[in-house]
């Protein structure tokens, strides 16, 4: 395991500017629970696929190795590119020869990689999903922490650091993320349990580790209802914002979030016949929504006003010329993201890392090519560099004038059958849900 190479740093820098222009806004918290001059272990929830792990380097400020599976290093290119982004490989029983063997020798390059004050990230769950909820985690970080400072006396100082990491979505482009780190863990702690039981201490290691993480992060227990319990969650948060006019950022409406999963888990134990008559409701409630193809929003917003109507009309007329520029300077590296996309067809929760890997490469290539071109054209390389800067912007400009759009045409259908039975059965039943605090 070799420390960050000119590629990485170069790399990392060329991606933290590439998530600017990705996510709509990254809110990070915590940034003081992170010690210096330390050996560290990040550990987190895993619903981001490797998204995850870039945005634990961009936002922890740290040069950062990571272990992922290891079937993903079984082409030699990609495993050469894995390794030149510190990608570490970890061997799973489905991963065939004796992976036992071969975690030993991972280890132990973790190991010698923390005594050398290194940083790594071990996403415990051993899997991912795009649900707000927290699977059993493996062993193996308590593992490789003991283990770095059992080899060395517990003088090693190893901090492991919890963190949770929210997707407001976890594969549409300009959605907000949270990274919210938690208080370290001193593995110095846990020497004397260590010396009396290693079992012991790693089993009371992974329950601490668990406890950090989702402290952090926004956890469904009640995976079985865990989608109706989610859109419950988003229903609150529009009738914030709306309806109460509370000026939430996205990391006061995770830990509202949390607190209102708190309240559902209390209902559930002491009153579970309310509970499951509830969980009902919201699902009646979102059929109804996707049965007449309307958002919550619209109801939240209570948006009738004419005004309302009035103001993206003319948003949209004012704002098309900047649409068409655009669209004509857009179109092209968006059919090809689109076109790669649809060919690779990766599972959902891939999708977020994909895009921005492709945007960024692909996107960014054509962009190049476009603004060449230009330069031929108008013979100004200052005229094509400037051009060619305008770009990205444009791109996030496109995106956001469909979005407008969109809203557009949902609030005139709102306002044409505001009055219907059917939308007024959907306001009484959003009324009731939202008794609920």
């Amino acid at each position: 395991m070799k420390k960050a190479s000119w590629f990485y740093i170069f790399m990392k820098v060329l991606v933290r500017y590439t998530l600017k222009f990705f996510f709509k806004k990254i809110e990070v918290n915590g940034l003081e629970n992170i010690p210096k001059n330390v050996p560290l272990i990040f550990t987190s929830n895993h619903q981001g696929t490797l998204m995850d792990g870039v945005l634990l380097v961009i936002t922890s400020n740290r040069n950062i190795a990571s272990l992922i599976r290891a079937d993903a290093f079984k082409k030699p290119a990609i495993k050469w590119i894995l390794q030149k982004f510190m990608l570490v490989p970890i061997y799973r029983p489905r991963d065939g020869g004796n992976p036992l063997k071969k975690n030993k020798e991972v280890f132990r390059d973790c190991f010698q990689f923390l005594k050398e004050k290194g940083a790594i990230t071990i996403f415990p769950e051993g899997g991912n999903g795009m649900e707000w909820h927290l699977r059993p985690l493996k062993k193996g970080i308590a593992r490789i922490a003991l283990g770095a400072e059992s080899e060395n006396n517990f003088n090693l100082d190893v901090h492991i650091i919890p963190a949770g990491i929210h997707y407001q979505n976890h594969t549409k482009f300009r959605n907000n993320i949270v990274m919210n780190f938690g208080k370290s863990i001193k593995l110095k702690d846990y020497e004397n349990l260590y010396k009396q039981s290693e079992n012991k201490a790693i089993r009371q290691l992974t329950a601490d580790v668990k406890a950090g993480i989702l402290q952090n992060m926004v956890h469904i227990p009640d995976f079985e209802n865990h989608n109706t319990i989610k859109n419950w969650l988003l229903y609150k948060a529009n009738e914030d914002q709306y309806q109460l006019k509370l000026k939430h950022n996205f990391t006061q409406k995770i830990k509202a979030m949390q607190q209102r999963i708190l309240q559902l888990n209390k209902l559930k134990t002491d009153q579970p016949s309310q509970h499951e008559s509830f969980l009902n409701q919201v699902e009646n409630y979102t059929q109804h929504l996707k049965k007449n193809n309307f958002k919550d929003w619209l109801f939240a917003q209570k948006a009738t006003s004419l005004g309302i109507l009035f103001f993206y009309f003319m948003k949209l007329l004012l704002l098309s010329p900047f649409y068409l520029y655009s669209f004509i300077n857009c179109f092209l590296p968006y059919c090809a993201i689109k076109g790669i996309i649809n060919k690779i067809a990766l599972p959902q929760f891939f999708l977020n890392a994909l895009k921005c890997f492709l945007g960024l490469f692909v996107g960014g290539f054509i962009f190049a090519i476009q603004a060449i071109v230009v330069w031929f054209l108008v013979d100004s390389f200052l005229l094509s560099i400037l051009y060619f800067i305008t770009l990205p912007f444009a791109g996030i400009f496109w995106y956001n004038f469909n979005v407008w759009m969109l809203k557009f045409s949902k609030l005139v259908k709102y306002n044409q059958t505001k009055k219907t039975s059917q939308v007024l059965k959907i306001k009484e039943a959003r009324k009731n849900l939202m008794a609920v605090s």
